[in-house]
């Protein structure tokens, strides 16, 4: 697989998790006027649940 191989799953990973946090926050219709802030968090969170790709 390679390191190429862990990369692209690591951003596929964070892609999908990306797009399930947005369909649950619209779920579950959480609004927040800071929408920088709230796209932010949800890429962070993303990020961090696909974090054990790496190990």
């Amino acid at each position: 697989m390679g390191r190429y191989g862990r990369v692209a799953t690591y951003l596929l990973l964070t892609l999908t998790f990306y797009i399930t946090l947005t369909i649950v926050d619209e779920v579950w219709n959480i609004r927040h006027h800071h929408y920088f802030a709230i796209w932010a968090q949800r890429a962070a969170d993303a990020m961090l649940l696909a974090l054990p790709v790496w190990l």
